[in-house]
């Protein structure tokens, strides 16, 4: 029991929550029954706010880092994109 650590059985809850939350959203759209596959497809988001709830306690407990970027680098990877002039070529007209 002393090897059972609130780390492991947050991270395995949320791999379950998650992958859970996946399966889910690929089942949806193969039920043919109406009232089910709504039920299925309505249950993805709450999934994804419990897969949510889940990381912002391993966050607060230190389980779960997500890296931060410093502000400079954050600066060079935002300035480093530009819009473009190009025109996007539908698949609607055949090219010339």
């Amino acid at each position: 029991m002393s090897e059972v650590k609130e780390t492991g059985v947050s991270a395995h809850m949320l791999g379950l929550i998650k992958s859970t939350s996946s399966l889910f959203a690929m089942a949806a759209p193969e039920v043919t029954n109406p009232v089910f596959r709504r039920v299925i497809a309505d249950s993805v988001p709450d999934l994804i706010e419990m897969a949510y709830d889940i990381f912002l306690y391993q966050n607060k407990h230190g389980y779960y880092q997500v890296p931060k970027l410093n502000g400079q680098d954050m600066n060079q990877m935002l300035s480093s994109f530009t819009t473009s002039n190009t025109k996007m070529q539908t698949g609607t007209n055949p090219p010339h």
